[in-house]
């Protein structure tokens, strides 16, 4: 007789090869699509567009394939913003296909461990949630080495303006001198150009896409120097300037706040280190604790507790700028 484990790994596997299979049929699909058009109609190439050929859209980019999701429904896209953020070449239907195998996964492994129904629901949350959290922990660091950089990257734009050099060869300086994530967002934004974009609307779809208020700045400032000109330079000083004394800011507040997040963690990991050693020198009343109903019934007061800890120490640490 087939067991539960053996349906549910079948299950993934077909799903995982599946979704695979589709990626690999679509992309090609959509390429020869587009391919089509460039010969057919090779006076409105400009009409193609960066998202059209780069953005990725279906389960399966797993293997590094991008292509387009626009019939991605507009309510399941912002599962994929967290990747584009993470500068992960997934979109919106990865992001699904790894909450689902994430929620599948903790549940059917906590439920054949603990077998009990709220152990097994708590999982699935946990793994749906999980690799949506992980996505933000990754984006949120790649964005701040970028807002990091966004000094530096003014200062090289402003001096090759003052130079003599163009908007657009100072961009040109900033991809290939910096690193990333900042060259391979401006990379971004110079294909865009390259592709008919007006340049204040391909640094919007950049704004748009890293959804940081560094960058909001930035991109700002460029559009009312298109709209309305001005002196680019003064700008993008005063710019540089208040971008580094917010950054300063923010470090100094972490600083102060280091003690706080380091004793929160170390409370955090005492009960299960308690636990480890527990288990290896006492193993019996380790066991008896969690048989006994009682001993279950604080066990899991005491991790709903720290999970509420966790989300007030979160809330109170948290600082905007």
């Amino acid at each position: 007789m087939i067991g539960v484990g053996s349906v549910i790994v079948a299950s993934l596997l077909i799903g995982i090869v599946g979704a695979m299979a589709f990626a690999l049929v679509r992309q090609a699909r959509i390429r020869a699509q587009i391919a089509a058009r460039l010969i057919a109609e090779p006076s409105q190439a400009v009409a193609v567009t960066l998202e059209q050929i780069a953005r990725p859209a279906s389960a399966g980019a797993l293997l590094g394939l991008a292509f387009p999701q626009e019939r991605v429904p507009s309510w399941l896209r912002w599962l994929g913003v967290p990747l584009r953020r993470a500068g992960l070449k997934l979109g919106s239907l990865d992001m699904l296909l790894f909450i689902t195998l994430g929620g599948l996964v903790a549940g059917a492994v906590v439920h054949a461990l603990a077998q009990r129904t709220h152990w097994t629901i708590a999982a699935t949350l946990f793994g749906v949630y999980a690799p949506y959290a992980i996505a933000c922990f990754i984006a949120d660091r790649r964005i701040l080495r970028g807002e990091r950089q966004l000094g530096d990257v003014l200062d090289v734009i402003v001096g090759a303006l003052e130079a003599g050099v163009g908007i657009r060869q100072s961009l040109e300086i900033v991809r290939s001198e910096m690193r990333d994530p900042i060259s391979t967002e401006f990379g971004e934004v110079l294909a865009r150009m390259d592709l008919g974009t007006a340049p204040p609307e391909a640094f919007r779809e950049m704004g748009r896409a890293l959804r940081s208020k560094y960058f909001d700045l930035f991109v700002t400032t460029l559009a009312a120097k298109w709209d309305v000109g001005g002196n680019l330079s003064e700008m993008l000083r005063g710019l540089a300037r208040r971008i580094r004394e917010s950054v300063r800011l923010v470090r100094r507040v972490r600083t102060l706040t280091a003690e706080a997040r380091f004793s929160a963690t170390i409370l955090f990991l005492m009960p299960y280190a308690l636990a480890a050693f527990m288990w290896v020198n006492n193993p019996e009343a380790l066991i008896y604790l969690y048989n006994h109903p009682l001993g279950r019934s604080l066990i899991e007061w005491a991790v709903g507790l720290q999970v509420l800890a966790l989300i007030w120490i979160s809330r109170i640490l948290r600082f905007e700028t």
